[in-house]
């Protein structure tokens, strides 16, 4: 699910009607190694959605 795909939904609904919230913190400096974890730990999220 992508950005657009919420889109129609934020329009019918609004704004209050959505909640965000930190799905994982990582405490990691050094830019290489974020992005070798952003990628690691994203690839596991579609799998949480289905």
């Amino acid at each position: 699910m992508g950005v657009l795909d919420l889109l129609p939904a934020w329009k019918a609904h609004g704004e209050a009607s959505f909640s965000y919230e930190i799905l994982e913190y990582v405490d990691e400096d050094n830019p290489h190694k974020l992005e070798l974890l952003v990628k690691e730990h994203t690839a596991n999220w579609p799998e949480c959605w289905a």
